[in-house]
């Protein structure tokens, strides 16, 4: 899996595969230890060094704007694909685009609550899905204002958060039981 090295400092190694060599990845599947974060696009949770360079990164504007901030690392140095999810993350909260950098090519991104507090999938799931909708207020031509007061609100997140969680438990549910729809 693409990575960085463990050592803090060495986290934005711009000759990553030479380096790489020496260094032991400071992403690693969970282990008890270390802080948990998220891998996307696939949502794979991994835990990192509390030392990482990624918590000396500015919080996504969008996450710092409704109250939840997290903050992202670029996971390799090749970035040939897309992260719609990433780019989601990185928007404007006053227009609802992502800088040039964020919209193409974005490759595999780490991604971590700013306060090292663990992060979870379906947490983050939830949010990605609170941003798609800030987005699609945007595109639907609202006022900022109103996205202002129906979005930007930590509250009224962390509501979300909870019904998301249950409605991915009910559909699990539903799916490891089909017999309640016959």
């Amino acid at each position: 899996m693409p990575g960085s090295c463990s050592n803090p400092g060495c986290a934005a190694q711009e000759n990553w595969p030479a380096h790489r060599s020496g260094c032991k990845s400071s992403t690693t599947k969970p282990t008890g230890n270390g802080i948990k974060c998220v891998m996307l696009p696939s949502y794979e949770e991994v835990t990192i060094h509390p030392g990482d360079a990624i918590f000396a990164a500015a919080p996504a504007p969008i996450t710092h704007k409704f109250g939840f901030p997290l903050v992202l690392r670029r996971s390799s140095t090749v970035h040939d694909e897309d992260n719609m999810h990433a780019t989601w993350l990185m928007i404007s909260p006053d227009h609802g685009l992502a800088p040039p950098e964020w919209q193409r090519g974005v490759g595999d991104c780490l991604v971590a609550r700013a306060d090292k507090e663990p992060l979870d999938t379906s947490t983050l799931a939830a949010i990605t899905d609170y941003v798609s909708d800030i987005m699609n207020a945007f595109s639907d031509d609202q006022e900022p204002s109103v996205i202002e007061r129906r979005f930007y609100d930590r509250k009224k997140l962390d509501r979300f958060i909870r019904e998301h969680v249950q409605m991915q438990q009910d559909y699990k549910a539903t799916q490891s039981n089909p017999d309640l729809f016959t």
